[in-house]
């Protein structure tokens, strides 16, 4: 369950570049080629899922406080599949405007949240209002909220209750990707990345990803997850072994013996490269795995995914191709 999509802030500038000289530099180059649209869908990090190349950020969105009073403009006008948001956008005003506008849309649009900085974010801006009397209306509505001292941060208890309030302020079920907004240096990495894994398995989120955080938090963040999927796959090879030991067979015979007790199972396909792999295998049918050897055994492989031959590939790509749909370098470096 690695970090899928570290990201950074991009902002635009109107500025000239100068040399030490400080003399403008000029380039009169025109290309006329564009550089593409916005339904030339790209894979999203190191994911499968399909998004524009520009994604709406809806910081401003939310007509309460008076910062976003052309969101419902922009957001028609936008018209691709891709939101992004936080609970802590426009005093979380961004997120239940939002909702408004993709009420029965969701399964067509691709949504992402932020959590971690609200706590954070609400003593800021009260700090600063307090220096502007032309704000104090807004200042009396961040007075009204309660700081709980764990409103923020990147710990568990934090993670659960706002990505729980974002969803009832989307009005949505799951979020598609729930980023950890900034690293605040408080919580261990091995707690955060366990957090996002049971957001993951309980269904609130389908993907992860950060931003604002330092590369070395990222990067330690990834390990961490690469090294448990092998703890993992290494518990589920001895689970194997261990029913195959109970029964006094090789894992094999365990494994064909499972699938053979498998509902809508037929006549599984087996393989041998010798006369004795041959033996061996046809014995799978000479016991009977128990009703509890069979759950076991269905906890570890029923819900993978079977992965296709590597030579299916290149007849997938050219009968199923999307149009104006990029395929990622990396594919075309394997020769796919």
């Amino acid at each position: 369950m690695p970090l899928i999509v570290p990201t950074f802030c991009a902002y635009a500038f109107n500025s000239a570049y100068r040399t030490e000289k400080n003399e403008s530099i000029q380039d009169t180059t025109y290309i006329e080629e564009a550089l593409g649209a916005l339904d030339d869908y790209v894979l999203l990090g190191r994911s499968g899922l399909r998004v524009p190349p520009l994604c709406l950020g809806t910081e401003t969105f939310g007509e309460q406080l008076g910062i976003g009073t052309s969101s419902k403009e922009v957001f028609d006008y936008y018209g691709g599949n891709f939101i992004d948001t936080s609970n802590n956008y426009n005093f979380v005003e961004s997120e239940r405007f939002l909702g408004k506008l993709i009420a029965e849309k969701h399964s067509q649009i691709v949504v992402d949240t932020k959590n971690s900085g609200i706590y954070v974010y609400f003593r800021f801006t009260m700090n600063s209002v307090r220096k502007e009397p032309g704000k104090r209306m807004l200042l009396h509505q961040c007075q009204t909220l309660d700081f709980a001292p764990n409103a923020g941060g990147n710990h568990r208890k934090s993670l659960v209750q706002s990505l729980d309030e974002s969803l009832k302020r989307l009005g949505i079920g799951y979020v598609d990707i729930l980023y950890v907004h900034a690293y605040a240096f408080r919580t261990p990495i091995e707690e955060i990345m366990r957090s996002l894994d049971d957001s993951l398995r309980s269904g609130k989120a389908l993907y992860i990803a950060v931003s604002d955080s330092p590369s070395w938090m990222i990067s330690c963040a990834n390990t961490l997850a690469e090294l448990r999927a092998n703890n993992e796959k290494n518990w589920e090879i001895f689970e194997v072994i261990k029913i195959a030991a109970e029964v006094k067979k090789s894992p094999a015979q365990a494994e064909f013996n499972w699938i053979l007790q498998k509902p809508g199972v037929t006549s599984p396909i087996i393989g041998a490269r010798t006369k004795d792999q041959i033996i061996e295998n046809l014995k799978s049918l000479e016991f009977k795995l128990t009703p509890e050897q069979m759950a076991r055994l269905d906890s570890i492989f029923q819900s993978k995914a079977i992965p296709f031959p590597n030579t299916m590939f290149p007849q997938i790509q050219n009968q199923w191709v999307v149009i104006k749909f990029k395929c990622p370098k990396i594919f075309n470096l394997l020769g796919i």
